[in-house]
């Protein structure tokens, strides 16, 4: 829904938090929605009167609950990452096969080594560093493998010459 809400958190269980939204329906985070990494113990990452920004997952209107998320949703779906579409992100990571590109969508995104082309070097190591922000265009999008591939280069007009032996 990614509908963002303040609270104030009520009780602390073993699976997760209850949330006081202002709303009259209890909220209730599970730990698997603590953060974006396992959390052990909820009480780890939060403590009954502590105030939160959370987004609203799910209603559940027969058990009257809020499911919670304290996970920032992404600012774009899989809906909107198709191919040739520009996005400005950050790097991440930088390996020998490629570089990690986070666009704000719900996976990280790739460029391969491949796609990477400067004066005849395609390993990324030096040309790339991790917290650039880069300017980059999906090649592929895949939600049920949830891979999505992009290329530092324009998609469109880009030509490629094959020089003939």
């Amino acid at each position: 829904m990614k509908m963002q809400v303040e609270g104030i958190v009520t009780a602390v269980t073993l699976e997760g938090a209850f949330v006081d939204v202002g709303s009259g329906i209890p909220g209730f985070i599970h730990i698997s929605q603590l953060a974006p990494q396992p959390v052990r113990r909820v009480s780890d990452v939060l403590k009954p009167g502590d105030r939160v920004t959370a987004w609203v997952w799910q209603v559940n209107r027969k058990k009257g609950l809020l499911s919670l998320t304290l996970i920032r949703p992404a600012s774009y779906g899989w809906g909107q990452l198709r191919p040739g579409r520009e996005f400005i992100g950050r790097i991440t990571r930088v390996e020998p096969e490629g570089v990690f590109v986070d666009i704000d969508a719900p996976v990280e995104g790739f460029i391969p080594a491949s796609r990477i082309r400067k004066e005849g070097r395609v390993d990324p190591n030096g040309l790339f560093h991790p917290g650039d922000e880069i300017r980059v265009w999906v090649v592929e999008a895949s939600r049920r493998e949830r891979r999505l591939v992009l290329d530092p280069y324009p998609l469109l007009g880009r030509v490629r010459v094959r020089r003939a032996r």
